[in-house]
């Protein structure tokens, strides 16, 4: 359960917080890149990002044999690893 607290007029989730380094944020969005160097994204942009990872059915003929067919995931981009490594999540390959 996500709890909320006063702040200057709004509720906000308790989990929300001032950024350490003001300066650093304002970087930040100011470059539009994170300190990692990678893009910043927004949660949408983020999904939308992390949507485009998909798994596909590759088929291989032979012959005088039947054919092959395997899965393969697309392999994440560092935006999308580095997300998956924040939600402690990983992809099965």
């Amino acid at each position: 359960m996500i709890t909320t607290r006063p702040m200057r007029h709004k509720t906000v989730p308790t989990w929300w917080s001032r950024p350490s380094d003001p300066k650093a944020a304002k970087r930040k969005a100011a470059t539009k890149v994170t300190d990692d160097g990678l893009p910043v994204h927004s949660f949408q942009t983020l999904l939308d990002d992390l949507a485009t990872i998909s798994k596909n059915t590759i088929e291989v003929k032979r012959t005088d044999r039947e054919p092959v067919s395997f899965e393969k995931i697309t392999r994440p981009t560092p935006v999308q690893q580095r997300a998956l490594d924040l939600l402690g999540v990983g992809l099965l390959l």
